[in-house]
């Protein structure tokens, strides 16, 4: 399974990838390129030079079906999203790159020679739902109590060997630990399985949801962001002096669990560390500039998230709205008070007033929102301090 999820994040990312280079190209030529299919076709050996020495080393290979105005072509991409070769079915021929015709002369032959009946990303997304829904069904049964369904929605297996190291009496004995989702319970819940059965893996509790802020330490560029989880579970025991660590969960890309490790300093500071869970391939971990790119292409994407924000009511709407406010009475409650003369009813319209004032000027992700809606709270603070004294209702909001 672990294998099958490495697999669906490889071709996610070499589908995304390839989606964001036609948009950018199509930013100045107006051709009707489009991804109709990814499938992965199995494995290629290549000769690499790894640390001074050449060596053969293994590589997951994928074929992408493109059309660009009505012609189709198959591209043949490796896992790290080199472009081996094209394949034009109209016309029968087999066009490698100079890249790869320089590493291997026979690369050619080799690519007449794939396979094209591999399966499709969406016939893998098929067959992993199916093994989780197995899972899920498992976890539910074992963990059944007084005939209590607790609803397993979600579950995803952590498999970071430094994370069984650092917990060493939840973990022990486990053959399988991850974190789940109770619908009964409206909780994250970390589960391990003991033996044959699965339980509420020792020394944890159910998670509550959290407005707390955690610096989490990117992987790729080892830059600090401030980031607000979902929920912090306490994890207690395990030879730590002060008795407990936390976990913090967050709903990732493509809606996966992501938990990190989180140290709390005696200020109360909160520094996250990524564990590695199922799905995580190396390829998965994106650089600072594909995640600018991923933040900012696709226009029509863009105009929906605005949309959805500024006139929908939905439930992830909504959460990300309380997230911000509740952050910002957090962050500002006295000055907030002061700002509006506890007129708590004021406080919390002046808020949605920023949030949709934020949206309008273009910010469309919640990180851009809440530091807007923070730089207009600030300069509020300023004015009053200064006793430039600008009456709440009169605000541009």
């Amino acid at each position: 399974m672990e294998e099958n999820e490495n697999i669906i994040e490889k071709m996610r990312m070499i589908r995304d990838k390839r989606e964001r280079e036609i948009f950018e190209a199509n930013q100045e030529e107006n051709r009707k390129i489009s991804v109709e299919q990814v499938r992965y076709v199995g494995k290629m050996e290549f000769m690499e030079e790894i640390d001074g020495e050449k060596k053969m080393i293994e590589k997951d290979v994928f074929i992408l079906t493109e059309k660009d105005n009505d012609m189709e072509y198959l591209k043949t991409y490796d896992e790290d999203m080199n472009l081996l070769g094209v394949e034009i079915p109209a016309t029968n021929q087999t066009l490698a790159t100079e890249k790869s015709r320089a590493q291997d002369p026979n690369i050619v032959d080799k690519l007449k020679m794939m396979g094209k009946n591999g399966k499709t990303l969406e016939e893998l997304e098929r067959e992993n739902e199916n093994r989780e829904m197995d899972k899920k069904e498992q976890i539910e049964n074992d963990l059944s109590t007084d005939g209590q369904d607790l609803e397993i929605t979600y579950f995803r297996k952590i498999i970071d060997k430094d994370f069984m190291k650092e917990f060493p009496e939840t973990c022990h004995g486990a053959e399988e630990i991850g974190m789940a989702y109770s619908e009964t319970l409206k909780s994250y819940i970390l589960v391990a399985k003991y033996g044959d059965k699965f339980e509420i893996a020792k020394g944890t509790e159910p998670a509550k949801a959290t407005m707390k802020q955690v610096y989490s330490i990117d992987r790729s560029n080892e830059k600090i962001n401030q980031e607000s989880p979902n929920a912090i579970m306490p994890i207690m025991g395990n030879g730590y002096r002060n008795g407990t660590k936390e976990l913090s969960i967050t709903i990732g890309q493509y809606g996966y669990i992501e938990t990190q490790v989180v140290d709390v300093s005696r200020e109360n500071v909160r520094v996250g560390k990524d564990i590695r869970e199922q799905g995580e391939g190396r390829t998965q971990e994106k650089t600072a500039e594909e995640k600018e790119q991923a933040k900012s292409w696709g226009s029509e994407k863009t105009e929906n998230e605005v949309n959805l924000i500024e006139n929908e009511n939905g439930p992830d709407v909504d959460k990300m709205r309380q997230r911000i406010i509740d952050n910002m009475l957090e962050q500002y409650g006295e000055e907030l008070e002061s700002l509006y003369r506890g007129n708590e009813k004021e406080i919390l319209l002046s808020l949605q007033r920023r949030i949709e004032k934020a949206v309008r000027n273009g910010n469309i992700t919640e990180e851009d929102i809440q530091n807007n809606v923070k730089n207009d709270i600030e300069e509020d603070i300023s004015a009053e301090r200064g006793d430039l004294r600008v009456r709440p209702d009169a605000r541009n909001e």
